[in-house]
């Protein structure tokens, strides 16, 4: 589904982003129940304009600043608190996810999902509801969608040192300046990491789940 910017203006909760937010990238879920969504996101803010300014926003909360711009990059990488109605309505139908991809540019919102057929209708009608998108496509899902079924030797090894070092355990034993540390590599670099291999490790998880588990209801 597609939205223009300037179309975005047509909802009040939108207003005040258009102004802060130059671009933002979904790079993936770090987090996703029916009752929370946080995820890892590249972000771009106008020049002049606070990164925290979107934390004034109800539907944003930053929970965590994982990279800012240097001489090399003029972004953020965030982790972000996301609970606007249409997020929520995603991650609480059943089994349905957005892409990594998806993402807020100057063309507007572009935002692509996978999942079962009754899970997109209802999301795509809620999107109809908040305010029409100015296209829809739909299709099978190419291989170049789908994630890969392997991680690499680079990625086994942030997750295998993140594992031992107590990031998966609750509460975490570790922040991720610890394994960057451990591995001589920068924050941004070990969170796309271990997003990158989470996300192979659950969608081949997803996929093997029962039948029972695979209905829409």
């Amino acid at each position: 589904m597609f939205w223009r910017r300037h179309r975005l203006r047509l909802r009040d909760e939108f207003v005040p982003l258009l102004s802060v937010l130059e671009s933002c990238t979904h790079l993936g879920f770090v987090e996703r129940s029916k009752k929370r969504v946080r995820a890892l996101c590249r972000i771009k803010i106008f020049e002049g304009r606070n990164i925290y300014e979107l934390n004034e926003l109800p539907y944003i909360n930053i929970m965590e600043i994982i990279a800012e711009p240097d001489e090399a990059n003029d972004f953020h990488i965030a982790v972000l608190d996301l609970s606007h109605q249409l997020t929520m309505k995603s991650a609480s139908v059943g089994k349905l996810t957005v892409l990594p991809g998806s993402r807020f540019d100057d063309r507007g919102i572009t935002y692509t999902i996978r999942g079962g057929r009754a899970s997109i209708r209802a999301v795509v009608s809620l999107c109809r509801a908040l305010l029409r998108p100015d296209s829809i496509s739909a299709g099978n899902v190419s291989f170049d969608d789908l994630p890969s079924q392997s991680i690499s030797k680079r990625q086994y090894e942030v997750l295998s040192t993140a594992f031992e070092m107590g990031w998966y355990t609750a509460p975490r034993g570790c922040r991720l300046e610890d394994i960057a540390r451990r591995l001589e590599l920068s924050r941004s670099t070990v969170a796309e990491h271990l997003v990158n291999a989470e996300s192979v490790i659950v969608g081949q998880l997803l996929d093997g789940v029962p039948n029972w588990l695979d209905r829409d209801e």
